[in-house]
Parts: C-alpha cells; structure tokens; sequence
C-alpha cells in the first residue's frame, strides 16, 4: 500500500467546479434524449412482440413444409454439427463442437485507488489517496506502466498466448439451418477435461518455447484442468500462464424465426425491426414471447434509472458549485450538499416522470397523459407543502388576557392558580 497526500487551494477547487458544472449541464441535457428514446424503443419492440405472438407457428423440426415459407415459425430441438474444432496452437480436437474457444489467464498486478477529502476552513482541501497492489489472475493484460508505483510493480508488456475463439460453419435444428446470429447467441460452454493424454500431444515448437532458458526456468506442465506456464503453480508468480478450454456441444434449444427454404432467418415484422428469439431447452412459443416481454420491461426499467441516474448526477454536478463557494466554513458546505440533494432527486423524479410521459403522449396517448398529470400532481402537492409551512410559520399566538371578575382576578399557570382577593389572604 502506498498513500499520497495532497492538497488543493480554493481557487482550483472553484476552477475545477465550473468544469465540472458544465459536464454535469452535458449530462443534465442528455438525460431527456435517452428517456424519450428509451420509452420509443420499449414501445416499438412490444409492439413487435405482440405482432409476433399472434402469427407464430408451432413446427415440427424434422420436416420441412414449404407451406410455412416467410412466416414466423417456433420450433424446438437438439442444434447439432457435424464439424470437427481444433486448436492447432495446443492439439486440441473436439468433434461435433459447436464452439471452442481458449481461456488465457495470466498472474498480474493489479492496482486499486481509494481516496479521502478533508475540507479545510478558507476552502482548501487536503485529499488523501491509498493505492493498493495485489496479485490476481486476470484473462486481459493490465497496463502497468499506468501505476502510481509502476516500477516496484511490473506487468509484462505483452500475453505469450491469448485468446483464440473457433465456431462450426453450419449448425442444424432438425432439418433447419441456424443463422449466424442465432449460433452466435449460443454461449452455454463447457469446460473441457485436460488429461494426460491431452498433454502428451501438445506440439514439440510449444514445449520447446517454454522449456527454454530464456523463459527463466518456466515450462508448460498440466495442472487440475489447466495447462500452467510456470515454474510452481502452487507459488504463482507474475507472468504465469494458466490456459484451459471451454467448448459447446449439441444441446436442444427453441428457436423463433423466419422460415427461408432450409435457413432459419430474422422475421421482419409489418411494423419495422425483426424477431429472432432464442432458448435453451424445449420452450413453447407462448413462453418464449411471454419472457421477451419480461426481459423488455426490465431493460426499459433499467434504462429508465439510467436516465434519471444521468438527469440526477448532472444536477448534483452543477450544485457542486455552490457548495464550493460556500466551503469557507465546511458545516455551511456539508448544508448546502444535503439541500442540493434533496433539489437534485425532487427535479429529477419529476422530470423524468414527465419526459417519460411525453413519449408516451407521442407513441401511446392515453397512458402519456396519465403520466404527466402524476408528474404534475407532484409540482402541485411541493408547492402546496412549502406554502402550508410560510401560512404556519406566520400565524401569531393570541394574547393571553387574564379573566377578570368582581374583585378577584385569577391566572392559571401550569395548572396552579393564581388569585388577588380583596382580603389580605
């Protein structure tokens, strides 16, 4: 671990905060354009869905009814190949594969950031950051020359071996062929058994390679499921190697799509963009329509954050100004952040539920208006709280006036009371 301790005058701090204040009105002002297109997007691709609900048909894999051309048809099946896969760089051969791919994974430093700011009376501050170093496995290469102590913590520049994909040409349904964007959907891989065997075939130019001297002692040896480049992996050090292999074999899958002769194919639908739903393991086409709306809805969802998160984080980027100029006394500062975030949230709940409704107003009408009467409602209902706190705060206790009767005047306080007679008692 490393900590570095620096400090910033006022100035900056001002100067940095109207740069950040201009990207947080960039982002502010981008906010609106993705909330409305999201809602577009959400709309277009559930009307997609409904049209494709009611014209799927139901087919049987194993024939081929030329009756059934251009339509959207659903089917379920064992997706096979009949191709053999090979990684010439290690010897391995796997048949009737769909996919194979190589897994490189390589020993690594790895640098990790953390930082403490401490505001300062007149506005400065003083930001403590800890780096931490740790050792860990990772299948990219990590730039080490980017460290804040890159020379005590070196990576090599480079992966010896990396990763290598390799996909069967042509995988069949029944009697159908797949496309390419549904072969490449499929990413259910297996990881492949290395054994003695398997290294006993290993190429004599790849033994040789890392068998050298100039390697330092490092040789390729099988170890559990993987091939390691290494001295010792049981003491991995940085710039070992650990290599294992992953492949996907015939499995059954269901599969919506154009019918085109042999070819399952994307479906354009009458209202624009195409269907091409995918799978694992026999599902009706009810199902499959059924959790590609689901899967709809929590993508719009999700986008909808996304938005609100980029309206909110743009606000909170602008009012970092103000808290800034106000950071002479940090308890003033800590005051001002907390009201902001209030502002920042209550603006940008509101005008997201709003830009959100004029989409809808746009591509649905009726549930748009709803929308923005609810987005209205609650401009209404602060309005209507701040102006029941000024009417409460201004109202005037009465005059306590003692009660008065003949000869006698009397006071309650606090449940005693308190009496004048016109005798001495």
């Amino acid at each position: 671990m490393y900590t570095q301790t620096t400090s910033q005058s006022y100035g900056n701090r001002t100067q940095e905060s109207f740069k950040t204040a201009l990207i947080g009105f960039l982002l502010f002002a981008a906010s609106f354009p993705a909330l409305f297109l999201n809602e577009g997007s959400a709309v277009h691709l559930s009307q997609k869905l409904d049209e494709g609900e009611n014209i799927v048909i139901s087919i049987d894999a194993n024939r081929i009814d030329p009756i059934n051309d251009d339509q959207l048809v659903h089917l379920s099946a064992k997706a096979t190949t009949d191709e053999t896969l090979t990684d010439s760089t290690f010897a391995i051969v796997v048949e009737k594969a769909i996919k194979l791919r190589r897994i490189v994974e390589m020993y690594q430093w790895n640098e990790t950031e953390a930082s403490e700011t401490e505001e300062l009376v007149g506005g400065g501050t003083e930001r403590r950051t800890t780096y931490t170093y740790t050792e860990i496995w990772y299948d990219i290469l990590i730039d080490s020359d980017y460290f804040k102590l890159s020379k005590e913590h070196q990576n090599p520049p480079r992966m010896p071996i990396s990763f290598d994909a390799f996909n069967a040409k042509t995988v069949t349904l029944g009697e159908f062929t797949l496309s390419d964007s549904l072969i490449a959907n499929m990413n259910n891989y297996d990881w492949l058994p290395l054994t003695t065997k398997t290294f006993e075939r290993l190429p004599e130019t790849l033994r040789n390679q890392f068998n050298s001297h100039a390697t330092s002692g490092k040789r390729i040896q099988l170890y559990g499921n993987y091939y390691y480049i290494g001295q010792n992996p049981m003491v991995p050090q940085i710039g070992d190697l650990r290599i294992k292999f992953e492949a996907i074999l015939p499995t059954t899958i269901s599969v919506a799509a154009k019918q085109s002769g042999s070819e399952l194919t994307p479906y354009t639908t009458k209202v624009g963009g195409d269907i091409e739903l995918f799978e694992y393991g026999a599902v009706t086409a009810e199902q499959m329509f059924k959790r590609a709306k689901q899967f709809n809805n929590l993508l719009t969802w999700a986008l909808r954050f996304v938005g609100f998160s980029m309206m909110f984080f743009g606000l909170m980027m602008i009012f970092n100004l103000l808290r800034t100029l106000s950071a002479f006394l940090p308890f003033v500062a800590s005051i001002v952040e907390f009201i902001s975030v209030i502002v920042a949230f209550i603006i940008s709940l509101t005008l997201s539920i709003m830009t959100i409704s004029f989409a809808w107003i746009y591509h649905r009408p009726l549930i748009g208006i709803l929308l923005l009467v609810l987005g209205v409602s609650i401009l209404f209902f602060l309005k209507y709280s701040v102006n029941s706190e000024e009417t409460e705060s201004t109202i005037v206790p009465e005059e306590v006036v003692p009660e008065k009767s003949e000869g006698k005047i009397e006071l309650s306080l606090g449940g005693f009371a308190v009496g004048n007679e016109n005798d001495k008692d």
